[in-house]
């Protein structure tokens, strides 16, 4: 989204808040060009802030993920002083803040399955480039493979245990993945304890763009009718939405989880 965009909605001081929570500056760092045969969703497209707005993650939190000394992960684009992520980055991001936040994995056991992962599949981003499951009940992490010609669950948490089918469930229906097991959707609603799924990130969907779910409409551009002073009831008729969805979407990018 343009700063003009979001300009029309508000006062400079409104302008200002939106910049500082995603990151929109005056200044904007030029994107790279996606190559010949490259995936998509290896190109860097998010700004740091802006991810962490998506996800509603701190962005002090994602900067120490792709930035600290002790980092999880490498950024996908990273010139001089300009940084910007990957889908792929976003979804091996917003995996880890499901295990951290709502599966409870310590800081210590994350670490743990992110160097493990990145040694057995010989992928520099795992996370999203092979299919996984979480057991939160017994604090397992799934990295399910074929062994030959036989399905294996290996539990990554508890050192290379095998784990039976029936004990593996899904990562909270966030990912979508394709047939190759490779993330191509996520769903990152801060509920991700609940079914629902309001909003959507696809690479094919406004070059990843945070969307209302099924719709091409931005989330952002709907928060920035908040801070212009829209209500949801005023934001739902002007995009013809029901005004349960539009105060979940506006409720996903306050700072307290609920």
């Amino acid at each position: 989204m343009s700063n003009r965009t979001i300009a029309s909605y508000g006062t400079t001081q409104q302008l200002r808040s939106f910049e500082r929570r995603f990151g929109y500056t005056s200044h904007v760092s030029p994107r790279p060009q996606i190559r010949e045969g490259q995936d998509k969703r290896d190109v860097g497209r998010y700004s740091i802030p802006e991810a962490a707005g998506y996800l509603a993650v701190p962005a002090r939190t994602m900067r120490r993920w792709f930035l600290g000394e002790r980092r999880l992960f490498n950024p996908s684009y990273r010139r001089g002083g300009d940084v910007l992520l990957s889908f792929n980055d976003v979804t091996e991001a917003y995996i880890i803040e499901v295990l951290r936040n709502h599966y409870d994995f310590s800081p210590i056991k994350l670490r743990r399955i992110v160097e493990a992962l990145r040694v057995r599949s010989n992928l520099d981003k795992p996370l999203a480039q092979r299919e996984f499951y979480a057991i939160p009940e017994f604090q397992s992490f799934v990295d399910r493979r074929v062994i030959r010609g036989q399905q294996t669950n290996i539990d990554l948490a508890h050192h290379g245990n095998l784990v039976f089918d029936q004990f593996v469930a899904a990562l909270g229906k966030r990912v979508q993945r394709d047939r190759r097991g490779h993330a191509c959707r996520l769903y990152p609603w801060k509920e991700s304890d609940s079914d629902e799924s309001p909003l959507s990130m696809d690479p094919d969907v406004l070059s990843g763009e945070l969307v209302v779910s099924g719709t091409r409409i931005p989330a952002t551009m709907l928060y920035a009718k908040k801070l212009a002073g829209k209500t949801a009831a005023q934001i739902a008729r002007s995009y013809h939405l029901k005004p349960a969805l539009i105060r979940k979407v506006l409720n996903h990018f306050e700072r307290e989880k609920p």
